[in-house]
């Protein structure tokens, strides 16, 4: 059976005419060509190379094999000239997908200390869920994604997880409700009669409001469903609810008054990555920039 490196050798041959010029360009022995091309002929059961005193000439059966070599010499080329042009474009690339609450507090100024040290990157970022986020880096859609660990632990099988903080779980209440007089930790079950905003059931911060009211005992009423902790927060200002936000989240809002809650429960902040094989190379920057600012 024929293979594209025999069809290669007798392009080589066929093009330099000389056994010891392919051996020289290919870095071996010119006894080594002969022995390739012996052993092609073994295979093919008929000469393909006649080697004469000005060197070494081609069949007509060799010959026609060799026109396949010229079309499979130019398709190699092809390939090698696009894997140089997807490399040289992925060496630039940095696909981030993210929480939208970390963007502010984290993968802003992380891409903006990548792009400090790295001119040339090719950034971009993509508002998505952990779960997406997940997903993404798992189907090479993202490089990095930054996503969070709230009650459910996350399922990385095939991307690696970097830790990168801890983020305290704090409670929102309107500046005028009883519990904007203090600054110390506060209990859910002093909550027990609000109405609250917060994800669809299933999502995994609604997942953890309901486990913590379950052991303040009780079953927390969400009027309101957002995915969004600046809409939670408007609705908190205006009157209408109370809120269970992520520190890094909580932006100073006329009207909101945060208080830590008691037990300090928390979300925590991971940047999910492929594993170092599969990396692109902007990875290891943005990683270290987020890790840096998890730290500050």
């Amino acid at each position: 059976m024929l293979t594209a490196p025999d069809l290669e050798l007798l392009h080589a041959i066929a093009a330099s005419g000389s056994l010891a010029a392919v051996a020289q360009a290919e870095g071996i022995s010119p006894a080594a060509v002969t022995q390739r091309v012996a052993r092609l002929e073994s295979r093919v059961g008929a000469p393909l190379v006649v080697r004469g005193p000005r060197g070494a000439s081609l069949t007509e059966l060799g010959g026609l094999i060799a026109e396949q070599g010229a079309q499979v010499a130019t398709l190699v080329g092809r390939a090698q000239a696009r894997a140089e042009t997807y490399l040289g474009q992925r060496s630039q690339r940095l696909r981030v997908g993210a929480l939208a609450s970390t963007v502010r507090p984290l993968v802003a100024d992380a891409l903006a200390n990548v792009r400090l040290r790295h001119p040339s990157v090719e950034p971009s970022v993509v508002e998505i869920g952990s779960e997406a986020g997940l997903v993404g880096v798992r189907q090479d859609e993202f490089d990095v994604a930054v996503v969070a660990e709230y009650a459910e632990p996350l399922f990385a099988d095939v991307v690696q997880l970097h830790r990168l903080i801890r983020d305290p779980l704090m409670v929102a209440v309107p500046d005028d409700h009883q519990l904007a007089g203090s600054s110390g930790p506060a209990t859910l079950a002093a909550l027990a009669q609000e109405d609250w905003v917060s994800g669809e059931p299933g999502r995994r911060h609604r997942t953890q409001l309901d486990a913590l009211a379950r052991e303040a005992g009780f079953e927390p009423r969400v009027a309101y469903q957002s995915e969004s902790y600046e809409v939670a927060l408007s609705l908190v200002a205006a009157g209408m609810a109370v809120a269970l936000i992520p520190r890094t989240a909580c932006h100073p809002t006329p009207g909101v008054h945060v208080r830590r809650v008691r037990g300090a429960p928390a979300r925590t902040l991971f940047a999910v990555t492929a594993p170092p094989a599969g990396r692109a190379p902007m990875v290891a920057p943005m990683v270290a920039a987020l890790k840096d600012l998890a730290r500050q």
